[in-house]
């Protein structure tokens, strides 16, 4: 079933419904900081990824994140109990199912490092996630291809793809590329378009259907992350609108370019269009925004398409 607005809205109902218990709990409150803003972020971002939200979280890892905090203390029996007692009551109240409870049970077991079972069901699809991303920052593709089979979280495979298409490596590149082929509706998912850098495998999302212009949760569209002259380039032959402004500071792709200094992205970008005079929110063009990064090829190369303001 398709992720919506009820279900982002029911994660974070039950976290906020969570941490609102744990102030008044005298095992609990020793354990969590005095602000809960940053507890209350990173569970609900985990609950999301974890029950099928959009992809836009796999790539912080909640999971590592929150492990890596618990790692910190020393959490005990009594500290699961107490927080199994409190997040099976804000289930209660905002009615929750039963395969929450059970992936609760397990969860809790493995965070307060003190796994019992092996993981099955949620907790085992967070386990493969983990398994993928870390195997492939080991530089082992046949581990992260293996793991990243056995996972069954559909909502994760675009930020494992996209993972997959922008390393670097043939075998990774080609599983990438057959998962694609195999499953044109990836096409649609939001984010994998954004985070895409391989021009064949860019090719690839928009044959199927990819929007070139879909916009992410912060208002960026694709362009805005090309990396790639490849890739700006089968964005702007699909339609991609070279001088969109986007985001809060209103910045086009060019801009971004600038900034982050990748000549032949802006080379491609000016080659087919883009407005070098426009001027972001705070009235920068594209070359005071690399003169401010100080990125001095840029400006080099910037100045020698006669671009001077």
């Amino acid at each position: 079933m398709p992720w919506d607005a009820s279900q982002d809205k029911f994660c974070r109902e039950l976290v906020a419904n969570f941490y609102a218990r744990v102030p008044s709990d005298p095992v609990l409150s020793s354990v969590y900081p005095k602000h809960l803003n940053c507890p209350i972020e990173f569970l609900t971002v985990f609950l999301i990824q974890t029950l099928g939200g959009p992809p836009d979280y796999t790539e912080r890892r909640p999971f590592l994140a929150l492990r890596e905090t618990h790692d910190r203390f020393h959490l005990t029996a009594a500290h699961r109990e107490a927080w199994l007692r409190h997040m099976n009551a804000a289930l209660d109240e905002l009615g929750g199912h039963e395969e929450l409870r059970q992936f609760f049970e397990q969860a809790s077991a493995y965070l307060t490092n003190q796994p019992s079972t092996p993981p099955t069901g949620l907790w085992e699809c967070q386990h493969a996630i983990e398994e993928t991303v870390t195997a492939l920052e080991a530089h082992n593709p046949a581990k992260a291809i293996t793991f990243a089979k056995s996972c069954t979280a559909q909502q994760s495979w675009p930020a494992i793809v996209a993972r997959f298409g922008n390393s670097g490596h043939p075998d990774l590149i080609h599983y990438a590329r057959e998962t694609l082929n195999a499953d044109p509706t990836l096409a649609q998912s939001r984010g994998l378009l954004h985070r895409l850098q391989h021009p064949e495998l860019v090719r690839i999302l928009l044959q199927h259907g990819a929007d070139p212009n879909q916009l992410d949760p912060l208002g960026h569209p694709p362009l805005y992350f090309a990396g790639t002259a490849g890739a700006a380039e089968a964005l702007i032959q699909a339609g991609a609108d070279v001088n969109a402004r986007c985001g809060v500071q209103q910045v086009t792709a060019l801009h971004m370019a600038a900034r982050r200094g990748n000549v032949p992205v802006a080379a491609v970008l000016l080659d087919n269009a883009a407005d070098p005079t426009l001027r972001d929110k705070k009235g920068h063009t594209p070359l005071d925004r690399a003169v401010n990064c100080r990125k001095h090829d840029m400006i080099r190369y910037l100045r020698s398409r006669n671009i001077t303001m």
